[in-house]
């Protein structure tokens, strides 16, 4: 990302300058290397041709990026409140981030005394595991080097550490491989080292499903994977974006001015009142105009507290103070109603050309004051109470802080993205905003207020738990205050349009995505009642919804994902939870598995089949049953060829369009720039990585969109007539495809918001609930699981949690690596982990069983060699000592015979 040298680079650059300083010298293995794409060899080749330090000053003197060239993985890594960074790099772009964050970190090499101070509680430091070309020591780089951190004696120091590293410590790994064999042992170290309550996470290219599921299970390992066909790792950018969604920035970190402004309002502590007191007055009227002017009065209403220690003030003053965005004009007569209605029911008393708070105005707010105090408080309760739950070490007055913070923050993220949404929903263009599209990131950076990384974690983690698991107040409260600042914008600000908008509705053509089929189809998902009752309402009322058969068939597909992992892995098998949340091995939630899930808590059932036929009438639906379903909700399913006005040549159109779409995808400064952008409506549990697979069905339907307005499409109207038409999808790219045509898409969020406002007979809980339900979808379209982990303990089986078998084999083989019994250590999983957990702890008994039985086996090959060397020393033993026995009764016959001798003699002389 930064444009260093390539590996390739730099071995092209050994080659040339072996080639300058040795000319006429034997290059065969060199070039042989090179053509092999044996890096390692090649600078082994050139380091004798050059020798090391010439090497290293060639290579050093390449190691630069180019000018102006971008550092976004590294700015975004090193944000990440990281303690210790290891790094395989050469370059020290780590540390040059890291200063620009004023955070001081140490250098250390790979040597023997600086890997003994890789301990779990060391801070502030940066790793270099190969070295760098400053130096020969300590440098990883040829093959030889490579061969010796491997297998050699001299580095086991640096295995054992990397092994104890992975065992100890939370480890993410980012931009290797897993078949690079250059650094196969620090995955030797990873596969070791890992453990069942501490997996390691391996961010890595083009990882198939079925290794991604092999490292999980066998090794602990969960491999996140990104598309690199291109070789850019431009999606690797993409994902650390998304990854850092969900990360507290470290303490050095500032809020940014922008965000702390928004988590700021005039009214203070009652910011959140204009929303609040709006959403009581949306159903108050029938008649649109009425309404438009009670809900500007009820936001005023709001505000009566600042405006009478204001004294007098002008009504655009009163206005801008409830709400109304600057630059946006009122209009006169809108305003004369506004004063009129005001001035009438006693909330202003005229004073010449201005205003003061009139004698009603408090009588006037009393009933929604108590109402709102109330219901703001049980919120804050609760934010304080699972402060206090999830971190005992934060006060109970830190708590209270947080508590208000993010009441605060929310309220101006849902006050400032009501404004975002209707501004680009009623004005055809998209309004840049001063905070994240998504609530998770901007959850993340508003928590950089803190100094203490305990309090940003506090105050994110306990943004995130309100959505993931959320109890009535916050679902009631959040649900008001996000509607009413909608429906304050939308119905106030932008009334003129939204007017015409409703008027409309009827004759406009409503063309539907495939992730809104997918929640109004799924039963007992989180976002699913919205969704369902959002489009049956508005058929009830006359609107009409559509969809081709290419957006229907990612939807089918993502039923038959759900259906062909039961049928394969069994409705109680951990695939299920880990598909339902979009877990590994499986890319993004499925909402039919996670309706299920949900589903299985309320019936007390794991019967697939009977969640379907209650879903669809079917136990075992078809693509037909499916179809029919849709469009008994209301979503009527056209063949791209079978719509009114179709002719032969809009075939080459939508073939222009797909390529226009693919072009803009595949841009390499391209990234998301609207709300929750999807870069595309097919589910991603579908494997696929075709861009034109997935552009296709987009193409389709921005034909369609400006067919429909120029009269050439007519599914509606008559031949001729131009139609309102929108596609209600998440893919903002679109707009940039046909400039001429405008805006085309309408965002899924906004949609769900004002149809709402515009159809609910009454603003209560349950519309309070509906809108709190947008709100998780925002959340899910982030990335966030939406599937409560308390769902998830409910249902699982606990019979095949059962440890028993395994406790004699784990008190023999991996006792000493965790320190306690099995029983705790699966405790300590979240529930969606239990089933990984059991099945990572058998598969490492097994695979320790095997290792010991090779062991052994190798022992007893050993001790039988042995055995036989000794036989075979024995049997030269015996056979000397049969020699020296031979031989002493041969010296001794020898001797008799002598001694004999020896007698007769004498007696002869005597």
């Amino acid at each position: 990302g930064m444009g260093y040298p390539s590996w390739e680079g730099l071995a092209s650059t050994a080659v040339s300058a072996a080639k300058i300083d040795a000319a006429g010298s034997d290059f065969s293995r060199l070039t042989t290397a090179m053509a092999k794409k044996d890096y390692p060899q090649v600078f082994e080749e050139a380091k004798n041709i050059l020798g090391g330090p010439k090497l290293l000053e060639v290579l050093n003197s390449k190691l630069k990026p180019p000018a102006g060239s971008s550092a976004q993985i590294y700015k975004l890594i090193a944000r990440w409140p990281v303690p210790v960074y290891l790094t395989t790099n050469y370059d020290d772009e780590i540390q040059r981030q890291l200063t620009a964050l004023k955070e001081t970190y140490i250098a250390y090499s790979n040597s023997k005394d600086h890997f003994g101070s890789l301990l779990p509680e060391l801070h502030g430091a940066i790793v270099k595991l190969h070295g760098d070309l400053r130096s020969e020591t300590g440098l990883i780089l040829t093959t030889s080097q490579y061969k010796s951190i491997s297998s050699g004696d001299e580095w086991n120091y640096w295995r054992i550490k990397m092994t104890s590293i992975f065992q100890m410590n939370r480890v993410v790994v980012i931009g290797h491989s897993l078949s690079d064999q250059n650094i196969r042992h620090v995955l030797r170290a990873a596969k070791e080292g890992a453990g069942v309550n501490q997996p390691i996470c391996w961010i890595a290219p083009d990882v198939p499903v079925t290794t991604v599921r092999e490292y999980l299970e066998q090794y602990r390992i969960r491999v996140i994977t990104y598309d690199n066909k291109d070789g850019t790792h431009r999606n690797l950018l993409r994902l650390i974006e998304s990854v850092t969604q969900f990360i507290p920035p470290r303490t050095t970190v500032h809020i940014k001015e922008q965000i702390a402004k928004v988590s700021e309002s005039p009214l203070g502590s009652n910011a959140a009142a204009p929303g609040f007191y709006v959403f009581n007055k949306l159903s108050i009227q029938r008649d649109f105009e009425e309404k438009r002017v009670e809900i500007i009065i009820a936001a005023m209403q709001s505000t009566i507290p600042l405006l009478s220690s204001l004294g007098q003030f002008t009504l655009e003053k009163a206005l801008r103070i409830s709400g109304w965005p600057e630059g946006m004009v009122v209009p006169l007569e809108f305003s004369r109603q506004v004063r009129d209605r005001a001035v009438a029911e006693g909330l202003l008393n005229p004073v010449g050309d201005q205003f003061s708070v009139g004698d009603k105005a408090e009588s006037l707010m009393e009933e929604n004051r108590r109402r709102f105090e109330h219901m703001r408080e049980r919120f804050k309760l609760s934010l304080q109470l699972r402060t206090r739950k999830n971190y005992p070490d934060v006060s109970d007055a830190e708590a209270a802080d947080i508590a208000s913070d993010i009441e605060a923050s929310l309220t101006g993220y849902f006050r400032e993205g009501g404004l975002t949404l209707t501004t680009t929903l009623f004005s055809g263009k998209h309004r840049e905003s001063p905070i994240p599209s998504s609530i998770i990131r901007f959850i993340n950076e508003a928590s950089a207020r803190y100094g203490s990384l305990l309090m940003r974690q506090a105050f994110s983690t306990t943004s995130v738990d309100i959505f993931v698991a959320p109890e009535e107040p916050e679902r009631d409260y959040l649900g008001r205050i996000s509607q009413g600042f909608f429906a304050y914008h939308s119905l106030g600000v932008f009334g003129e349009v939204a007017r015409e908008r409703l008027s409309e509705a009827k004759d406009t053509v409503w063309l539907i995505d495939s992730n809104v089929q997918i929640p109004t189809l799924a039963l007992a998902a989180s976002t699913h009642p919205v969704f369902s009752d959002c489009i049956s309402r508005l058929n009830g009322s006359g609107v009409r919804f559509f969809t081709t058969d290419k957006l229907f068939r990612e939807t089918f597909s993502h039923l038959t994902f759900a259906e062909r992992t039961i049928a394969e892995r069994g409705p109680d098998s951990p695939d299920v939870i880990a598909a339902a949340t979009g877990q590994l091995p499986y890319r993004k939630p499925n909402q039919f598995l996670e309706g299920f899930t949900n589903w299985r808590l309320v019936e007390g059932s794991s019967d697939w089949g009977n969640y379907l036929f209650e879903a669809f009438g079917k136990r075992r639906p078809n693509y037909e049953d499916l179809k029919n379903k849709l469009q008994h909700v209301g979503i009527e399913v056209i063949a791209f060829q079978n719509w009114p006005g179709f002719s032969e040549g809009d075939f080459k159109d939508a073939d222009s369009y797909t390529q226009k779409i693919v072009d803009i995808s595949t841009e390499r400064d391209y990234s998301p720039s609207f709300a929750f952008e999807q870069h595309s409506s097919i589910p991603e549990d579908v494997e696929t990585t075709d861009p034109y697979k997935k552009a296709t069905p987009e193409a389709e339907a921005v034909l369609i969109v400006k067919r429909e307005r120029e009269g050439a499409y007519y599914v509606l109207s008559d031949q001729g007539e131009e139609s309102p038409s929108w596609f209600i999808s998440d893919t903002w790219r679109l707009n940039r495809v046909d400039k001429p045509l405008g805006t085309l898409t309408w965002q899924t969020e906004a949609f769900l918001r004002f149809a709402s406002t515009i159809s609910n007979p009454t603003a209560d809980a349950k519309t309070a609930d509906e809108a709190f339900q947008t709100i998780l979808w925002g959340c899910a379209q982030a990335g966030l699981s939406l599937l409560d982990e308390r769902t998830i303990d409910a249902v699982i089986d606990q019979d095949k949690l059962n440890i028993v078998e395994v406790r004699q084999a784990y008190k023999d083989n991996l006792s000493s690596k965790y320190g306690e019994s099995p029983e705790k250590l699966l405790a300590q999983a979240r529930p969606s982990n239990k089933y990984w957990a059991m099945i990572q702890l058998s598969n490492e008994l097994a695979r320790k069983a095997e290792e010991r039985r090779e062991l052994a086996e190798a022992l007893a090959q050993t001790a039988i060699r042995q055995a036989s060397l000794a036989e075979k020393e024995l049997s030269k033993v015996a056979r000397f000592r049969e020699q020296m026995e031979a031989r002493k009764k041969k010296g001794k016959r020898i001797a008799r015979k002598q001694k004999a001798k020896r007698s007769k003699k004498k007696k002869k002389k005597g």
